[in-house]
């Protein structure tokens, strides 16, 4: 999968709501040092992780009572809350960043290199 569809499916999925995209100022600001792009991009893999692992649990037919679905969801929460915190990154920064990314195209471009370098698997030859 590419990183623009990694991308486009962790918007979807609740990467950033559309309220968050409306509650953004128009002139927002778009300058985000390496640093914290290089921290973003951490947790923006890592969050994807976490997510793929809950999706597959919420589909197991044993989790399928609204009483296992719900903690579920609260260990999803607390991890990617774990996460943010690893970083250095509130949940409303990580909003910032998500919709900066979105509507810049340079820092979308520094993301998805960032991304490319922290996900890249090693030569294994």
């Amino acid at each position: 999968m590419s990183l623009g569809g990694l991308f486009l499916i962790a918007f979807c999925l609740g990467g950033i709501t559309p309220n968050s995209v409306r509650a953004q100022d128009q002139k927002a600001d778009t300058t985000i040092d390496e640093a914290r792009l290089t921290a973003y991009a951490k947790a923006f893999a890592a969050i994807a992780l976490a997510r793929d692992s809950a999706h597959a649990a919420f589909a197991l037919p044993r989790n399928k009572t609204n009483e296992v679905q719900r903690d579920l969801r609260d260990k999803l929460h607390k991890e990617i809350d774990q996460i943010l915190k690893a970083q250095g990154i509130t949940a409303e920064q990580y909003t910032h960043i998500t919709y900066v990314i979105a509507t810049d195209e340079n820092r979308r471009k520094s993301f998805e290199e960032i991304l490319a370098r922290l996900t890249a698997k090693p030569d294994t030859r």
